[in-house]
């Protein structure tokens, strides 16, 4: 080949390279930031993806230890609207303490509305009791112990010859 023929050939393969180095340097940039931008974007929807993941295992993980003591929960605050649960049980206590047992719902005076209203925290019982005093006494551990939160308010017992009466006045805090 000619030298000129030659040269005219890599002059033509330098002005090629310099056309594609340019093309390349005016396209790319913006291809490759735009490309970036994507791969950044993905990089933080995965992290937060994987944030929810690990947060919702860890919630499910301290839902299933705390199921136990919800359920504990649930039967230590009775339900307002079932207070049969509640009777069935101190029944049960008298039955078991050989008393007679008469129970009253109270209720409290509100002082804006001046009319007497039920408390929607708890119930307020007065429990009126006959037997003798050591089964009183015994039915009181016992309603001290109850499952439910409780609150004895007040006890008074009065004794004539074998027989005692004893009025109890108890708070049971309930849930609705």
């Amino acid at each position: 080949m000619k030298p000129s023929i030659r040269n005219k050939i890599i002059i033509s393969k330098i002005v090629l390279a310099i056309i594609i180095a340019i093309f390349s340097i005016i396209i790319f940039p913006k291809n490759l930031i735009n490309t970036a931008d994507r791969i950044n974007a993905k990089k933080i929807t995965k992290l937060k993806l994987n944030t929810q993941i690990n947060n919702k295992s860890k919630l499910e993980n301290d839902y299933k230890l705390a199921l136990p003591k919800i359920t504990n929960l649930v039967n230590v605050f009775p339900k307002r609207k079932q207070p049969e649960k509640i009777l069935d049980t101190l029944d049960a206590l008298a039955e078991k303490n050989k008393l007679k047992q008469s129970i009253k719902f109270e209720s409290i005076v509100s002082p804006s509305a001046g009319i007497s209203v039920i408390d929607p925290k708890y119930l307020s019982l007065t429990i009126n009791l006959n037997g003798n005093l050591p089964d009183i006494i015994n039915y009181t551990k016992d309603l001290n112990a109850l499952v439910y939160y409780s609150y004895i308010d007040n006890v008074q017992i009065s004794s004539e010859a074998l027989i005692s009466i004893a009025q109890i006045k108890l708070r049971i805090f309930t849930v609705d």
